[in-house]
């Protein structure tokens, strides 16, 4: 009799569980394990019930208390790895995917969850691969090509990122994340039409999703389509003050010129790219270099303005009160990138490191200033400032924004980039430097080439107004 109850309250929590029912199918799980506490499918069916109630370290006790019962149990350890992936424990569930993929090596879920897994490990081009598996036994499992994409993405293989991103949309059309990914990509791309499209959708689908109506009023500024911008504009700012994410940072710049909403909306993508607090690696240690330490960190050391502006200031830095590092997160074969490496004594190349590893490296190498190039535009790492590898941290050149975060110390300005009094509106303390921030190299050849009025087809008896701007600045 106790066997057949113990079997109708597991029926009960898996039909719960289908139902969205979770907390009713928890319920009918500790009814079964109590009756059964030797059972381990009662304390799998726990786990996956706290896990949907977003008790995911409740959920983890529940699935080691199945494996204890029942150690040779794939699914348990699959399901244990997603919950350890949601506790931010990546690698303690790589290795619970591991030991079910030995298990079952046809395990489309294991596959994909170890994919995840790698994904947050920052291992890309793995989690690549352990995706592909996944797909080649599930070739329509939206959730692996989805998140393939976005693996491909962080690699840079935008095009290959897209595809996945539309094959998961051919499965599921309403698929929102997929949707909104293939929409980043298509910006990528600088097909901007396409991504409006799509962006379009999202926003029918799931008005709230992210930042995706202020990446659509963004890509629309690319277009040059300014209908319905005063209504989106006034949206994504009552939204951003209200303290939702509905815009990137650098996009929001160019949609709000409010200094106290820059600043939120700042605050809001530093908090969503940590996910937390992180444990700084400096705590206070003094150094006691010969010269200042200073490492210049992007991923724009090639042909890039960021490196048109500074390869003077790296040719003439003070060598005898500076040691200066490179740490380059990406380049090319440029003559522009030749001429930064020659600039830089120390150049490291650690665009295959973890956010991570290249924190730890800083630390490693003392670094007294580290001057982060990035801020918030294409190619800056999400955690690797937020980790404190170094003493001071500085946000100079490629993004004159607030990063809203005490992770970095100080900002680079000037009166004009910001004005004085707009100081609160900053985490960081402001440097003013004097006349102008932005270096400038003054090797920089200008073409002797000079077009006549009538070969740029220009009036020959007006003064023209032009930007060589972005459409969307």
């Amino acid at each position: 009799m106790t066997e057949a109850q113990t079997e109708a309250h597991k029926s009960r929590g898996v039909a719960l569980i289908t139902l969205g029912r979770n907390a009713e199918a928890l319920e009918s799980f500790e009814c079964a394990a109590r009756l059964a506490p030797r059972d381990p499918d009662t304390h799998y069916g726990c786990g996956n019930a706290l896990f949907r109630l977003g008790r995911a370290a409740d959920a983890v006790a529940a699935f080691d208390r199945a494996l204890g019962l029942q150690p040779e149990f794939p699914e348990a350890l699959n399901n244990r790895s997603t919950a350890l992936l949601s506790l931010k424990r990546p690698a303690e569930a790589l290795a619970s995917c591991d030991e079910a993929l030995r298990l079952r090596r046809d395990f489309a879920g294991a596959h994909l969850a170890r994919g995840n897994a790698l994904q947050e490990l920052e291992r890309y081009g793995e989690a690549v691969a352990s995706y592909d598996r996944a797909l080649e036994l599930r070739p329509e499992d939206c959730d692996a090509l989805n998140n393939s994409g976005v693996a491909l993405a962080h690699i840079g293989e935008h095009a290959g990122a897209l595809m996945r991103f539309e094959r998961a949309v051919a499965v599921n059309p309403n698929h929102v994340r997929a949707l909104s990914n293939r929409a980043q990509a298509l910006s990528r791309l600088q097909r901007y039409p396409e991504a409006v499209q799509a962006l379009v959708k999202v926003c029918e689908l799931d008005s709230g999703h992210d930042a995706a109506l202020g990446h659509l009023v963004w890509c629309r500024q690319h277009c040059c389509d300014w209908r319905d911008r005063t209504r989106d504009v006034a949206s994504v700012i009552e939204r951003v003050r209200g303290g939702k994410p509905a815009s990137r940072p650098l996009d929001f710049v160019a949609i709000s010129d409010g200094a106290a909403a820059q600043l939120e909306c700042a605050r809001l993508a530093a908090a969503a790219r940590t996910g937390g607090s992180v444990a700084p690696l400096w705590r206070g240690e003094r150094y006691g270099h010969e010269r200042i330490r200073v490492a210049y960190v992007s991923a724009d050391f090639g042909q890039h303005p960021v490196s048109h502006l500074l390869a003077g200031v790296l040719e003439q830095h003070d060598r005898e009160r500076f040691e200066v590092f490179g740490i380059s997160l990406g380049d090319d074969a440029s003559p522009l990138a030749q001429r930064i490496r020659a600039a830089l004594p120390r150049h490291l190349d650690v665009r295959a490191r973890s956010d991570r590893e290249i924190a730890l490296l800083l630390r490693e190498l003392e670094i007294d200033i580290a001057v982060d190039l990035h801020g918030y535009t294409r190619g800056g790492r999400k955690t690797l400032f937020a980790s404190r590898p170094a003493p001071v941290q500085v946000n100079y050149l490629g993004y004159p924004g607030t990063m809203g975060s005490a992770h970095w110390d100080y900002i680079l300005a000037d009166d004009f980039v910001i004005p004085p009094g707009s100081e609160r509106f900053y985490s960081e303390q402001v440097i003013y430097l004097p006349e102008c921030f932005q270096a400038n190299d003054d090797r920089r050849r200008v073409s002797e080439h000079r077009p006549t009025r009538a070969a740029a087809g220009l009036p020959e008896d007006a003064f023209v107004f032009c930007s060589f701007n972005n459409s969307y600045k």
